[in-house]
């Protein structure tokens, strides 16, 4: 008699892997087609400002914006949605980009903007973080 052995295993590992890249955001004046190099804009000037990074092991994860004004002591999510691309991947690790669209006010005078990803729900807690700071006032 002949005896048949079949076997099969199953094995699932999660594996999450913590973003650590993340690029300095780049500003653009509404409608434009470049980049400016400018960090000090009029009261009313609409911005964009758009970060690429690594996301994590998670395609579903996004990278976060907040911003701190000059009186603020922390970090607040800006309250805005903002505008990912779809994700690429490079072995367990995503990559995305995320848009932002900001009208500045008098409020603006001194303007951290952090994009972060890897965050946990609170703003700075990010294992890759970015920042540029925007003031308002003439246009050198």
């Amino acid at each position: 008699m002949k005896l048949a052995y079949s076997c099969a295993f199953l094995l699932s590992v999660g594996l999450c892997v913590k973003p650590a890249v993340i690029e300095l955001p780049r500003v653009r004046v509404l409608n434009e087609l470049y980049d400016t190099p400018n960090r000090k804009f009029p009261v009313g000037t609409v911005i964009t400002l758009t970060c690429q990074g690594e996301v994590g092991s998670d395609a579903n994860k996004t990278i976060r914006w907040c911003t701190q004004k000059v009186n603020q002591i922390s970090f607040i999510g800006l309250a805005q949605t903002s505008i990912n691309s779809e994700t690429s991947q490079s072995g367990c690790m995503f990559t995305r980009s995320s848009t932002i669209t900001y009208n500045l006010t008098s409020q603006d005078t001194f303007t951290r903007f952090l994009c972060e990803s890897g965050n946990t729900k609170t703003c700075e807690t990010g294992t890759a973080k970015q920042y540029v700071n925007i003031s308002i006032g003439k246009m050198l």
